[in-house]
């Protein structure tokens, strides 16, 4: 009797240390868990990667028996350690490959920040001014990077092609500024560099609106037609796909409602794949057809919510998100291979682009960041990515004029005050004694023979 006492209470015992073990593996776990989000958030919403690292690391450390989450903290130390020097990086990349080759995801992620880091990097940037923006304004760069697509507002709305090797500007459409002339915009290349295509309309609410493609020398064709604006809206074309059968556009209506389709250049049919929640009536987002034609990217997201980014199949069937975080992610674009993306994030507090690897049209691992800055992506050329950087800058200059020919008698001078770059709307006063401007939301009254200025707050209303 004793015996078999002594048994249960062994057995006991022995499951007490058995449930006790459980529990405990159960708390680490989500130790870990809790860790892994601490450390993102502080990388991602406080900015401080050297503590970032420190979490990473410790779960690293105290918890190698969580693989899942020991890997992906190995690789987010990678991406912290990219920030500072590309040495640190690439030795947390390489053990990711040596300790987590059973995780594939996270893999082939470290091998494609790896592959970045170790190519050679160009001994500077140049900055080349192209072309002025005051009549023109860059819709899309060549595949071949040698020439823009512009439009140009020195007579009319058109669209025109700017070429590098030339400096000169050759007009694809011809209409001037009268009420009877058509508006063209949204120009974008054909895959082969030798077309163009752009939407042609009238002013009127009610005219048609044609989706148009143009050889460089001017011959055109109408594809899409569309009879009265007002009723059935206007498509924007966005991309073509790789073999040249169809262009990818939306079609507009003026409730501001979108749906997402191709055109064929065959028939000129429409085949809708996909509504689009967002609204933009004016502004011209990057939807990007894969190199191979078998999927479109785009962001979509509410008016005023958060956007991701989004893959839908070009016969329509599969629509699935790429990314799915608190922060704004926007204007993809695939790469020359296709097999990555690139979009503007501000999942680090401010714009950044990012960059993720897909595959058969899902995530390939997780995003990584490529470089700081907001930037206007033109596209994704062999030679690398293409990016408008805009400064805007504006100020207050004076010149003499001949009171004889009216002419400028000398060079326009900046007026001295500070700060500069923020200065608009000058006026004299009636005596010419003093000249009257906003800068940063205060008024200014300079004397014309110099002198302290005067500064008034502006009301808030």
């Amino acid at each position: 009797m004793k015996r078999k006492r002594f048994f249960y209470l062994v057995f006991a015992v022995f499951l007490t240390v058995i449930v006790l073990a459980s529990f405990q593996h159960a708390l680490t776990q989500e130790s870990a868990e809790e860790l892994y989000e601490a450390a993102v958030f502080k990388k991602e919403s406080k900015g401080d990667l050297n503590g970032a690292i420190q979490i990473f690391l410790k779960i690293v450390k105290e918890f190698p028996g969580n693989k899942k989450m020991a890997g992906k903290a190995q690789l987010q130390i990678g991406m912290c350690y990219e920030k500072f020097g590309e040495l640190e990086a690439i030795k947390a990349y390489e053990l990711v490959l040596k300790n987590y080759a059973d995780q594939p995801d996270l893999v082939a992620t470290a091998r494609t920040r790896l592959v970045a880091l170790r190519e050679k990097k160009p001994s500077g940037q140049s900055i080349v001014r192209i072309i002025s923006g005051e009549a023109a304004d860059t819709q899309a760069l060549s595949p071949d990077g040698t020439k823009l697509a512009i439009m140009d507002y020195s007579k009319g709305q058109n669209v025109a092609v700017y070429d590098w090797s030339t400096k000169r500007t050759k007009f694809i459409t011809n209409f001037d500024w009268s009420l009877s002339a058509k508006w063209t915009y949204y120009a974008i290349w054909s895959p082969d560099g030798k077309e163009i295509a752009y939407l042609q309309a009238g002013w009127a609410p009610s005219s048609p609106a044609e989706l148009v493609t143009s050889t460089l020398d001017g011959k055109s064709r109408v594809i899409f037609r569309i009879e009265n604006m007002e009723e059935e809206g206007f498509p924007v074309p966005y991309d073509w796909l790789n073999d040249g059968s169809a262009i990818v556009a939306a079609l507009l209506a003026y409730d501001e409602t979108q749906t997402l389709g191709l055109v064929s250049l065959a028939d000129g049919a429409f085949k809708a794949l996909c509504p689009l929640k967002g609204k933009y009536i004016i502004a011209k987002r990057p939807i990007d057809a894969s190199p191979d034609g078998r999927f479109i990217v785009f962001d979509d997201g509410s008016e005023r919510g958060k956007h991701d980014i989004y893959i839908v199949s070009i016969d329509g069937k599969s629509l699935e998100v790429l990314t799915d975080h608190p922060a704004d992610d926007i204007e993809p674009r695939w790469s020359p291979d296709g097999k990555h993306i690139v979009f503007q994030s501000q999942r680090h507090g401010d714009w950044a682009l990012w960059g993720l690897a897909v595959k058969d049209g899902k995530p390939a691992g997780e995003p990584f960041l490529v470089m700081e800055g907001n930037l206007d992506l033109l596209n994704w050329t062999k030679q690398g990515l293409v990016y408008r950087n805009t400064l805007m800058m504006r100020d207050v200059f004076t010149v003499p004029i001949d009171s004889e020919t009216k002419e400028f008698a000398g060079k326009p001078r900046q007026v001295e005050y500070t700060p500069t770059g923020s200065n608009m709307n000058p006026i004299w006063s009636p005596d010419g004694k003093y000249l009257a401007f906003v800068s940063s939301w205060k008024i200014v009254l300079l004397p014309d023979t110099g002198g302290n200025a005067r500064q008034f707050k502006m009301p808030a209303n």
